[in-house]
């Protein structure tokens, strides 16, 4: 796994779904995204796979609300 990804979404059911659409992991599909999306993740020792344009946007949404969803707990927590 990578190290700022939040583990939950190993776990997602989409992720999991493009995950066996491909017959590969979820720490695959996430390592595949992250390099196709331009961030340098290079630790998954498998050749990347090559994601369709609507996976990336759906792992794109599903980062996003991950992260927005970390951001909102993190400000109820101070407040």
């Amino acid at each position: 796994m990578l190290k700022d990804i939040p583990t939950e979404l190993y776990h997602d059911e989409t992720i999991s779904f493009i995950a066996d659409r491909y017959h590969t992991t979820t720490q695959h599909i996430i390592a595949s995204f992250l390099i196709q999306d331009g961030v340098n993740a290079k630790t998954d020792r498998q050749k990347p796979i090559v994601l369709e344009e609507n996976e990336m946007e759906i792992l794109r949404g599903l980062t996003d609300y991950i992260h927005l969803k970390r951001n909102a707990l993190w400000t109820e927590e101070i407040f």
